[in-house]
């Protein structure tokens, strides 16, 4: 029994290893631009380039949330998921994240205008197009699996804040509300997405699923990104 037991933990740690391996590796494209970013070495041009586009991927988000709560048949786990549509759309007091984008587009120098009225790159509304299509034709746990590339977002946050407050001054500080409310909810977004995966992914063929989807949640930002430094970098 415990042998069975001991085997069975080996398993789960070397699955969540593989999952956390998909969702972590970020292209050139992401690289480059976090290095010119962190240096201060970003022009305003590609700032403003990645606030407008961004914000396209950033509105999408609760459709892709949607879509895996459609694709669930556990109350619980829609009870649970339902608070990521309402965290980023916004409800009661919380203006979400799509606002929090958004003001954080305007401190840069932005209209609300520019960034939600904006000709979006082909590049980002064709990879945010695949990410739905993705996520609506895939069971609910691979959908969720997209998800769990939020456990490293933290680490890039803090880069980002300390980079905003060295290098640009010019960026009024209350514009970087976003990032400081994205610190805590990408720990706690990622942790429950790995553990929903963990627990629901349970044939052989659906934990190798996950992990191609937890590689996809990279993909997509990596094709977002590159689209944006091709442009603007």
């Amino acid at each position: 029994m415990t042998v069975g037991l001991d085997r069975r933990i080996a398993e789960e740690i070397d699955y969540r290893s593989e999952l956390m391996e998909a969702a972590r590796s970020p292209s050139r494209s992401r690289r480059k631009f976090s290095q010119l970013l962190v240096s201060g070495k970003a022009s305003k041009e590609l700032l403003r380039g990645w606030a407008v586009n961004w914000f396209y991927f950033e509105k999408n988000v609760p459709k892709k949330d949607a879509a895996i709560i459609s694709n669930c048949d556990i109350v619980s786990v829609r009870r649970l998921w339902v608070t990521k549509i309402l965290e980023h759309d916004g409800f009661g007091h919380n203006r979400g994240a799509i606002e929090g984008w958004l003001k954080f587009a305007i401190g840069l120098g932005l209209t609300n205008h520019a960034v939600t009225e904006a000709r979006y790159l082909d590049g980002v509304t064709s990879a945010v197009a695949d990410y739905l299509s993705f996520v609506r034709s895939k069971s609910w746990v691979e959908g969720i699996a997209t998800s769990i590339g939020m456990l490293f977002v933290p680490e890039f946050v803090v880069q980002r804040l300390v980079a905003f407050r060295r290098y640009y001054p010019w960026v009024e500080p209350n514009a970087l509300d976003y990032f400081r409310e994205l610190y805590s909810k990408a720990r706690k977004d990622g942790r429950a997405a790995m553990q929903l995966v963990i627990r629901y992914a349970d044939t052989p063929t659906l934990k190798a699923d996950s992990i191609k989807a937890a590689s996809v949640g990279s993909e997509i930002q990596d094709r977002i990104m590159q689209s944006i430094m091709e442009r603007f970098g």
